[in-house]
Parts: structure tokens; C-alpha cells; sequence
């Protein structure tokens, strides 16, 4: 598949703190830090750990209408 799945536990590997996963998160491990996720989807278990986590979730979608040029911002 062209769109990427990446899993809780890989997100801490980055050292930005806002991505824009094209693809989906999946729930399988831990977020550790508090981040900002942008993706074209989230499982339901990732959502909920993100959420506990206080990480900002927003679809693609949703960041495009809100997004403010010049914010910085990793595209995985």
C-alpha cells in the first residue's frame, strides 16, 4: 500500500513534536511524550491512548482547514 501504518511506540522515536502520518495510527504500544498527530486515520485504541496521553489528534482533513502557513510541521 502507498499509505503508511505506524503504531504508538513509533511515534516517540521522532524527535518533533508534531507529524502528519499519511497513513493511519495504530494503538500497539505507548506514546511518551505529548504530541500533536495529524493522519489520514487512527484505530480506536490509539485514539483513546493519545487521548490520556493529552496529544492533539486531528485528521488531514481537519489540519488542512486549519493550518496557518509558516507552522512547523514533519510529514511522515
Amino acid at each position: 500500500s502507498q499509505y503508511k501504518a505506524i503504531n504508538l511506540d513509533e511515534l516517540n522515536n521522532y524527535k518533533e513534536n508534531r507529524l502528519i502520518i499519511v497513513g493511519k495510527v495504530l494503538g500497539t504500544g505507548d506514546i511518551t511524550k505529548k504530541m500533536t498527530i495529524i493522519a489520514l486515520g487512527f484505530s480506536e485504541s490509539a485514539k483513546e491512548k493519545l487521548k490520556k496521553a493529552d496529544c492533539v489528534t486531528k485528521t488531514i482533513a481537519q489540519f488542512l482547514e486549519s493550518y496557518k502557513t509558516g507552522e512547523e510541521i514533519t510529514i511522515v
